[in-house]
């Protein structure tokens, strides 16, 4: 008996050595997809209500903290995405692109700023993001305009310019697309909100008059299916008077997003810059 047991230990010995030698399964890797990250402003005169510049930055700032966290994911080497800032245009106003707005994580160096990639580039490139970005409201506070041209930027500078695989564009308005009679004149029908007060006075009947009317925007003569929008910050004027103003607001810019198979969700003005980090989390989400 005491062989037969010398046996057995011996060869559950050998067969624990032999378990010990075989190589770990591969670890499984997880492809992430690039993501063009395009944050849209309304420097209209939206940002002259108190602490709504100081709201926007705030925002912006966690945008550019989820962006970071998404870029460590990737050692800051691997990663393909770009964050985005761009002006949405207004009327008689020549936007300058500011590539201190633009981080690229295809670009691996950068003379200018650091020689070392990875994580000492990126910082590099976040300071001097941040920097432009409180010059750009310092220099936006001085004249700001009565409306932003969001619809132009859809329908003409997002597809020429900015769009790649999957493009997430945050847009940061008070929702409406309003200008002054100057600057609608020659502009398209279906480019701009029209028949605000009507819709007002409407009331509870405003959905069939806005339908009877046909109020609603012209979808954009573009491919724009792999494009997803988060609408933040939109602040009904007149909401006292009128209790379905974000409704108005909203249904004019999701019938268009809708027409044009884009998804958008679009949410009021929050208090709570937490709840909006929350949104922005939840629409950078990566795989």
């Amino acid at each position: 008996m005491r062989t037969n047991s010398c046996i057995w230990l011996i060869l559950s010995g050998l067969a624990t050595l032999m378990s010990c030698g075989e190589p770990a399964p591969p670890r499984e890797i997880t492809s992430i997809e690039p993501q063009e990250i395009i944050v849209v402003l309304d420097l209209s005169d939206r940002i002259l209500e108190n602490g709504q510049i100081e709201k926007d930055i705030a925002i912006i700032e966690s945008i550019l903290t989820i962006f970071e966290q998404n870029q460590k994911k990737q050692a800051f080497i691997t990663s393909k995405d770009v964050l985005q800032v761009v002006i949405a245009k207004e009327p008689g106003v020549d936007i300058i692109a500011n590539d201190q707005l633009r981080i690229d994580m295809n670009k691996k160096t950068d003379p200018q700023m650091a020689s070392t990639p990875g994580l000492a580039l990126f910082k590099a490139r976040k300071s001097a993001f941040r920097s432009s970005l409180e010059e750009l409201y310092r220099q936006a506070q001085k004249k700001p305009n009565p409306g932003a041209d969001i619809y132009s930027f859809f329908c003409t500078e997002l597809p020429i310019k900015y769009m790649q695989e999957k493009t997430k564009v945050i847009v940061l308005t008070d929702g409406y697309l309003l200008f002054d009679s100057p600057y609608l004149k020659g502009r398209p029908r279906g480019s701009y909100m029209r028949e605000l007060e009507s819709l007002r006075n409407k009331q509870a009947d405003w959905k069939a008059y806005f339908e009877k009317r046909r109020l609603e925007l012209t979808p954009c003569d573009r491919e724009l299916d792999n494009v997803e929008v988060l609408m933040l910050e939109t602040a009904p004027k007149n909401q006292g008077a009128s209790v379905y103003e974000f409704d108005f607001i909203e249904h004019y810019w999701m019938t268009w997003f809708e027409a044009m198979g884009v998804q958008a969700n679009i949410y009021p003005h929050e208090q709570k810059t937490g709840v909006i980090e929350d949104k922005v989390r939840a629409f950078l989400g990566k795989n």
